[in-house]
């Protein structure tokens, strides 16, 4: 690992190369929604229907799959099975590492957090004395 501050806490372990991260949308459990009604009629569903492939994705946009590719480039595994788990359904997507993803959109972001705003807090902390919290730009 490159970078031994960043660290991950996937929900669970597949052989040598997967992970598993698990969701349980209570709203959706508790209105009785399911899983393909939200994905399709939805927008604030982390889920999509598309209408090309007529599959169920996890949104690249969404923190979720952040998330995801995040626990894989650092626990250096190859894929994710994302569950999502109601009283009435189960829903699984398997989502394989994506590096051009990571490094783009990702790692430099990290990497900068940790060094301009996360170590400055612990060694000099604002959020404590209610100040504001420091810029990374």
């Amino acid at each position: 690992m490159q970078y031994g501050f960043l660290a991950a806490s996937p929900d669970g372990l597949i052989d040598a190369d997967g992970i598993i991260e698990v969701k349980c949308p209570y709203s959706l459990a508790k209105k009785g929604i399911t899983i393909d009604f939200a994905a399709k009629n939805i927008k604030t569903f982390y889920l999509k229907f598309d209408e090309n492939t007529q599959k169920i994705n996890l949104k690249a946009t969404h923190d979720y799959y952040f998330q995801i590719q995040g626990q894989l480039h650092i626990t250096q595994k190859l894929y994710c099975d994302f569950i999502v788990w109601t009283p009435l359904e189960m829903f699984v997507e398997r989502i394989v590492k994506n590096d051009e993803f990571w490094y783009s959109k990702m790692e430099t972001n990290l990497v900068q957090f940790y060094h301009k705003a996360l170590i400055p807090e612990i060694v000099d902390p604002r959020l404590c004395r209610k100040m504001p919290i420091r810029d990374i730009e």
